[in-house]
């Protein structure tokens, strides 16, 4: 009884410290966070972490949350399990997205042009990263800096997206190549 109260009250220090982050937009009590979500797993670097979500995002469980910018989720968004999302400069992710299990999103890589430096004292570059509404991201996808994946684009699984994707794009490899469109082409 005592360790259940005890674990308890450790879940409920890390609710409060992760919500001294949140802004919610819209209403907050929609926001779910699936059974064994982790809120530890959210973590800050120098600057503050802040998280906009808007009503209705639903995170599974072992989604990380790192960085020291501003992370914005649109309505309705599903983030699954083991998703990780590094923003240290700006992450946008629209309404209606999907996003699977064991994705990467990081709009920041290490410096490593110097070769006099090592390089993990080079520091850090980084770009926005945006994806837009109705985006479907498959399992094991990785994002990286400085990307816009359009509205209604769907990512295939494992693709790893170095450049932007126009909107109603299907776009899968390595690195993510567009294969076709989902708009209706036909008259």
């Amino acid at each position: 009884m005592i360790l259940k109260i005890i674990n308890h009250l450790i879940n409920l220090y890390f609710r409060i410290k992760f919500f001294r982050y949140l802004e919610f937009n819209g209403v907050p009590w929609k926001v779910r966070f699936r059974s064994g979500f982790d809120i530890s797993n959210i973590s800050q670097s120098k600057g503050k972490l802040k998280i906009i979500l808007d009503s209705g995002v639903s995170f599974e469980k072992g989604v990380w949350i790192k960085g020291s910018s501003l992370l914005t989720i649109g309505s309705n968004t599903y983030i699954g399990r083991r998703t990780i999302i590094g923003c240290n400069d700006s992450v946008t992710i629209g309404k209606n997205v999907l996003i699977a299990d064991h994705v990467s999103i990081r709009d920041t890589d290490h410096e490593f042009t110097n070769s006099e430096v090592i390089i993990k004292n080079q520091g850090l570059v980084t770009d926005p990263i945006i994806i837009e509404d109705d985006v479907w991201i498959a399992h094991g996808v990785i994002v990286t800096k400085g990307v816009v994946i359009g509205k209604g684009s769907v990512i295939g699984a494992n693709s790893v997206v170095t450049k932007n994707i126009p909107p109603y794009s299907v776009a899968v490899g390595i690195p993510a190549k567009v294969i076709k469109s989902r708009l209706n082409t036909t008259t």
